[in-house]
């Protein structure tokens, strides 16, 4: 009601991010409902309509033609993860919808009798009046709901150390030791990634390893008769501090409370 003719409805996202997609040609506002970008394909369509100026724009039957882009794009949905998000995210501010007003009829009937009465007048002069000076929108805030969609997106060696990370244990029932053999490891990495035995080799964890972990150390330990090579790992507050600097925000752990109270 807003916006007319410049608001468009998607939902399915190739009506996004696919081939064939003129009618973005005149939009202001894209609100695309229940829309999942999780495909490489539909993440890096995505990112360049967010932030870049122009719109290349594919009429079925006709060459593509180039466009400014004046979208502003709205996802919405219940899927855990709508986008993929990296560690450095600038792109998406990410908002965990409250449900205080589920199934609230009288909030809802309330709030369409002020748009139809001079409320939506109101919206849209704030919008256009509104004082944005000295703010830097650039710069995303770093929710709670953007740590769960970056949690959400990772996956292999990344997914499996955040899990060490949250459980405080280097290996179920060993605690966080300063020491571990890397066939110890390997074995626990494969089981709990999901990786088949071979796939991800000892050389290739310990490439990942060395790429997270800074300052961890490979060397061998006498255990019993043997002396096995293995990873000397810093003290987990260590660990958790620079998976966090990964991430570009703090994480709540699980001990935090306790160590807190």
């Amino acid at each position: 009601m807003l916006f007319g003719q410049h608001f468009i409805e998607v939902n399915n996202p190739r009506h996004l991010v696919g081939n064939f997609n003129s009618h973005l040609l005149d939009k202001l506002v894209v609100f695309a409902d229940e829309g999942s970008f999780e495909t490489k394909v539909a993440q890096s369509t995505l990112k360049n309509l967010v932030t870049a100026p122009t719109l290349s724009i594919e009429p079925k039957g006709v060459d593509v033609i180039q466009a400014k882009n004046l979208l502003r794009i709205i996802i919405a949905g219940n899927h855990e993860r709508l986008v993929a998000a990296a560690g450095d995210e600038r792109r998406y501010l990410v908002l965990d919808v409250s449900d205080v007003h589920r199934e609230d009829h009288a909030y809802f009937q309330a709030l369409a009798a002020w748009r139809d009465n001079g409320g939506l007048a109101a919206l849209l002069h704030f919008l256009q009046h509104h004082n944005i000076e000295g703010i830097n929108l650039r710069s995303v805030p770093r929710t709670n709901a953007l740590l769960g969609m970056k949690l959400a997106s990772l996956n292999g060696v990344d997914k499996w150390w955040y899990g060490r990370l949250y459980s405080g244990e280097l290996a179920p029932g060993r605690g966080w030791t300063d020491f571990v053999p890397i066939s110890e490891l390997h074995d626990t990495f494969t089981a709990e990634a999901g990786f088949a035995r071979g796939r991800a080799t000892q050389t290739e964890l310990g490439t990942w390893l060395h790429r997270m972990v800074p300052n961890l150390k490979r060397n061998r330990r006498t255990n019993g008769k043997t002396r096995p090579w293995g990873y000397s790992f810093p003290p987990l507050v260590e660990c958790r501090a620079n998976f966090e600097e990964r991430m570009g925000q703090r994480v709540d752990w699980p001990d935090d409370e306790k160590k807190n109270g």
